[in-house]
């Protein structure tokens, strides 16, 4: 039995806040992603630091992070135990800030947060996401992806590296006329549904410096049939050509 599809969404503000490290904004994304129709969430720091994969110190630190820069409100609980025989800490009651959503946000499929990327490359995937908007291809540069995650060139290049082995991106180079490299092809393979970016969300990444227009339509297949007519239009050029010449010496 094929498995259902889930799929939540994240503020385009928390994948652009390069304030943050790259973890605690993985660690951001797991709140959203299993909060409720409220925006509460009730985890241990062990449940949230294997949905991270991540330490427990590292989850502490992030949760203290997310909470000073405002998308989460923590609220501690306390229990008695029988068995201590005292009063203990519980788990925390997280609750994440909706009202992000309405200034831009990216919808992701929560297996995006299984798979085997480091928190760098994740980063990256959300931004080649949120440029790609409604459609699946992206053409977004590398120095364009280093300023809006806030990473090293080196690190955004790691993470495209790790992203094509691990087909989640079909990463094509796109060569001009003149040889001369332009930005790459960037087409997603099954990890949105789509960015429903506000207009207000312009200042996070702008169309003009990140990416140009997607060509709707693309496919493979697309891409044969144009190299295929292309090479049979200059064949029934160089046909004719001869057939005009040998008709010339004809007469």
């Amino acid at each position: 039995m094929r498995k259902r599809r889930s799929y939540f969404k994240v503020p385009n503000a928390l994948i652009f806040d390069t304030t943050l490290s790259f973890a605690t904004r993985r660690v951001g994304m797991i709140f959203f992603a299993y909060c409720n129709a409220l925006g509460g969430c009730r985890k241990s720091y062990e449940a949230i630091a294997a949905l991270a994969g991540c330490s427990v110190a590292t989850a502490v630190k992030a949760v203290w992070e997310l909470s000073e820069a405002g998308y989460l409100t923590v609220k501690h609980t306390k229990y008695h135990s029988g068995k201590l025989g005292r009063t203990v800490y519980g788990k925390n009651t997280y609750t994440v800030d909706l009202a992000l959503l309405k200034k831009g946000y990216t919808i992701l499929d929560r297996a995006v947060l299984e798979q085997e990327l480091t928190d760098s490359a994740l980063i990256v995937l959300c931004a080649i996401i949120v440029c790609a908007g409604n459609s699946s291809r992206a053409f977004p540069s590398i120095s364009a992806l280093q300023k809006k995650t806030g990473a090293a060139r080196s690190t955004v290049c790691a993470g495209l590296r790790l992203l094509k082995a691990l087909k989640t991106l079909l990463v094509q180079l796109c060569i001009k006329k003149n040889q001369e490299h332009s930005r790459n092809s960037y087409h997603i393979c099954g990890v949105a549904e789509g960015n429903y970016a506000a207009a207000s969300c312009d200042q996070h990444i702008a169309a003009s410096d990140a990416c140009q227009a997607p060509i709707e339509g693309f496919s493979l297949m697309g891409v044969v049939r144009f190299l295929a007519n292309k090479v049979k239009t200059q064949i029934t050029g160089v046909l004719n050509y001869l057939l005009k010449e040998r008709s010339y010496r004809l007469t």
